[in-house]
């Protein structure tokens, strides 16, 4: 089995490193990032597949999605620009899992439990979320063997220090209070768990009853909640400053269509607990 994996900079081919290191230490998987395949440049794209029989690809690579970064249409180019020339192999793959956002469902309006079709039915303004949009379409539409993912927003000790849930448990860990910018319902997923989808994904490939799965927990939490939950780490409190007291709009999936997959995941608390106790070991 070969599995290449685009992106290996960011937090989640990180994830992907660390989780399959333990499942498939005989398997050859390729960690791709723009030093050994630029991805928007079509015939370095043709040379590498060329070059390497690949069976599976996890296409973490993305341009944009961070609110503290602005966005410009070169993040809806170049997003479609890499799904563009990946597409054109996708074919000779047993599978191509896409990691899509939340944003793809317009990031404008209250996501209350929204089910995977709702897709067909906005389309999001912002260049990040458009792109996102315009990939799924196009995969769900074209594509027998691809399958997307989606996540509303996934943690472990590999995110970005100014990420929610490991921002927080860096501020705890140095008595400082923790900040959230405004309160509402947010569906958030421990990485490992999503990795734990993908790899059922990859070995039960011929049995998928969907194309498209919402990766999210039954019961849903607010932004409060979840730093109550890093408050209560250890014996030790600090302050929390909610920074805008206006409720905000709800980002949830419905997860009833993962929830038939049966796999046992770790969960929303416990991976903030093991998250905490990895970046506080690492210290």
């Amino acid at each position: 089995m070969s599995i290449l994996v685009t992106g290996k900079s960011g937090s989640l081919a990180k994830d992907i490193h660390s989780f399959f290191g333990d499942y498939y230490q005989k398997e050859k998987i390729l960690y791709s990032g723009r030093e050994e395949l630029n991805l928007t440049n079509k015939s370095d794209v043709n040379n590498f597949f060329q070059s390497h029989k690949i069976e599976y690809v996890l296409h973490t690579a993305i341009k944009g999605g961070r609110r503290t970064q602005e966005e410009n249409y070169e993040v809806l180019y170049n997003n479609l620009l890499m799904f563009h020339n990946l597409s054109s192999h996708i074919s000779k793959m047993k599978l191509f899992i896409n990691f899509d956002s939340m944003a793809s469902f317009d990031r404008r309006y209250a996501m209350n439990n929204i089910k995977e079709d709702s897709l067909f039915h906005r389309l999001p303004k912002d260049f990040y979320g458009l792109s996102k949009n315009i990939i799924c379409r196009l995969g769900l539409i074209d594509h027998k063997c691809f399958l997307n993912l989606r996540i509303f927003s996934c943690f472990s000790e590999n995110e970005a220090s100014d990420r929610m849930i490991k921002g927080n448990i860096l501020r705890y860990l140095k008595n400082d209070p923790m900040i959230v910018h405004q309160n509402k319902y947010m569906d958030f997923v421990y990485s490992y768990d999503v990795l734990k989808v993908v790899k059922y994904c990859i070995e039960n490939v011929n049995n998928l009853k969907k194309r498209s799965y919402n990766i999210c927990y039954k019961n849903k939490t607010t932004l409060l909640e979840v730093a109550e939950m890093i408050n209560n780490l250890s014996n030790r409190k600090v302050g929390i400053i909610l920074q805008n007291k206006e409720m905000g709009l709800p980002v949830t999936g419905c997860g009833k269509s993962i929830e038939k997959l049966n796999i046992q995941f770790t969960g929303l608390e416990e991976g903030i607990k093991r998250t905490y106790d990895l970046i506080r070991n690492s210290k």
